[in-house]
């Protein structure tokens, strides 16, 4: 866990991110404290049969607060976006049970998430409009 960390939370690759034009990030803050992030963006590189529909790939999300997702979703539709699409992690239960309380359905895919030696897989959820 911590080899991923250091690979995909350091500075130099969230600076990289945030300076990425097609990259939207957005924090939720209230009361003047942080309670969310999402990071999406229109990337195929992940899910190359995406590439049929405008699709957006939920990159991270972490959050105290539902609105964030709820706030994506506005998004898309308000850009018409045809679906979103995301992996998680397939014994994260609860996770899944968030992404289906919003209409994401599990795809059938899956793709490896190894975490440093660590074999992991994600299953591929996604959501049309």
């Amino acid at each position: 866990m911590q080899s991923f960390l250091e690979e995909y939370f350091n500075e130099a690759q969230l600076l990289k991110e945030l300076s990425n034009p097609n990259d939207c990030c957005f924090f939720a803050v209230v009361d003047g404290n942080p309670v969310g992030y999402i990071r999406f963006m229109e990337d195929y590189s992940s899910l190359p049969l995406m590439k049929q529909w405008k699709a957006l790939e939920l990159k991270r999300i972490y959050l105290l607060k539902e609105q964030l997702l709820d706030f994506m979703i506005s998004y898309a539709r308000k850009e018409n976006y045809q679906a979103i699409w995301l992996g998680v992690w397939e014994y994260n239960l609860r996770a899944q049970r968030f992404y289906e309380k919003y209409g994401f359905v599990n795809s059938g895919h899956k793709h490896d998430f190894p975490i440093g030696d660590t074999p992991q897989t994600d299953l591929w959820f996604w959501k049309f409009f």
